[in-house]
């Protein structure tokens, strides 16, 4: 599904418009997780995706992750293309915010660097990003007032500017942790 396409999507139906896939975790807090750079996903669902990434050069996999704990929150996002990791960062973030608040921002993080990335390489033309939070892939399009609206602004402002840039690349939200959504 391309990013033009979720503007004719009403908010409350986007959910049920994203493709489904395995579980996946990112960061060392998982407990069923994959092997990113391997591609080591076994019964997870996702391996198939990550395997046929690492020989097609023309496609970049995010994977994003939030967390929070009673410390603090933070997010992860990794970029993996032609089986080779492209970006990856781990983000301390506040001790107030939520969980639905930094797997927010990790969208936002990763909408950037997919933005940067696929700006300066030409060759790539399709991404897809993997999340475990359904709330965080449906509310990052939603215009409204919401919590972690900022997030959703700097995603929506990052992809229109790359899609506006780039005609010939498509994108994908895939959501995966246990569950598939249809």
């Amino acid at each position: 599904m391309t990013f033009h396409q979720w503007e004719g999507v009403k908010p409350s139906d986007r959910s049920h418009a994203l493709t489904g896939t395995g579980s996946l975790r990112l960061g060392r807090h998982a407990k069923r997780g994959c092997e990113y750079s391997t591609g080591n996903c076994a019964g997870t669902g996702v391996g198939t995706d990550i395997l046929a990434a690492r020989k097609n050069t023309t496609l970049v996999n995010i994977f994003t992750d939030g967390l929070k704990t009673n410390k603090a929150a933070g997010w992860a996002v990794r970029g993996i293309h032609a089986g080779q990791v492209l970006f990856q960062f781990n983000i301390p973030f506040a001790r107030r915010a939520s969980s639905h608040d930094a797997e927010m921002m990790a969208l936002a993080h990763a909408s950037k660097l997919v933005a940067e990335t696929m700006l300066g390489k030409r060759s790539i033309r399709e991404f897809r990003f993997f999340s475990d939070s359904t709330s965080a892939l449906t509310s990052i399009f939603d215009p409204r007032p919401h919590p972690s609206q900022q997030a959703s602004l700097l995603f929506q402002s990052n992809m229109h500017h790359l899609f506006s840039e780039r005609k010939d690349i498509t994108g994908r939200m895939l959501y995966g942790h246990g569950a598939s959504t249809t």
